[in-house]
C-alpha cells in the first residue's frame, strides 16, 4: 500500500512490460472498487496519451482483456478499506462466517487481495489475537473505527506472510 506523495521518473516499457500493464489495468477497471476502477481508467489514459505516435497500438487498443463475474467484483465499501490501510486505522464490520454464524469484528487492516473468487481482507484480529482473513461479499456495515494503529512486528503484513505463506 503506497503512502504519501508518490513521484515516479520517466519509465520505459518493452511489449511484454506493456501487455502486462494492459491487461492489469483491465482487469482492475472490471473488478475494482468505482474508485479503483475508475483510477485504472485515468491511469491507462495517460499511458494512451503518452503512447502517441508510437508505431504500435496503445495499452487500451491491446487485445487483452480481463473479465470477472459480478458476484466477485469488489463491493463499493472496498474503497473505505483501501483508505483505512492507507491511514493506519481499524475498521469495524458485521461478518457472516461459512456456518453463517455473525459476528461483530474491529480489525486492523494489513491487505487487500483479489483473485478469480473475490476479494479478501488481510488483518489483525485483536479479539483473536491472530491473523484472520475475511471475504468481503460476507462483510456488511464497514466503517472506520475511531481508532488507528501503528505496524508492530509480530502483527504485519510481513509477519502474516511469513506465518502463512512461508516468505
Amino acid at each position: 500500500m503506497l503512502r504519501g506523495e508518490i513521484t515516479l521518473p520517466p519509465l520505459v516499457f518493452n511489449h511484454d512490460q506493456l501487455e502486462a500493464l494492459a491487461l492489469g489495468l483491465a482487469y482492475v477497471e472490471h473488478v475494482g472498487d468505482p474508485d479503483l476502477a475508475t483510477a485504472a481508467h485515468e491511469a491507462r489514459a495517460k499511458v494512451d496519451a503518452a503512447w502517441a505516435g508510437q508505431p504500435t497500438p496503445p495499452p487500451s487498443k491491446r487485445r487483452l482483456r480481463a473479465w470477472q463475474p459480478t458476484e466477485h467484483r469488489a463491493p463499493a465499501f472496498a474503497a473505505l478499506l483501501r483508505a483505512a490501510l492507507r491511514a493506519r486505522r481499524m475498521v469495524t464490520f458485521a461478518y457472516r462466517d461459512a456456518r453463517q454464524a455473525l459476528t461483530q469484528r474491529c480489525v486492523r487492516s494489513l491487505a487487500l487481495t483479489v483473485f478469480s473468487k473475490g476479494w479478501l481482507l488481510i488483518a489483525w484480529c485483536p479479539d483473536r489475537a491472530d491473523f484472520r482473513v475475511f471475504r468481503l461479499d460476507r462483510m456488511k456495515r464497514v466503517a472506520f473505527a475511531n481508532t488507528n494503529f501503528a505496524d508492530e512486528p509480530g502483527r504485519d503484513l510481513e509477519a502474516y506472510l511469513i506465518q502463512r505463506v512461508g516468505n
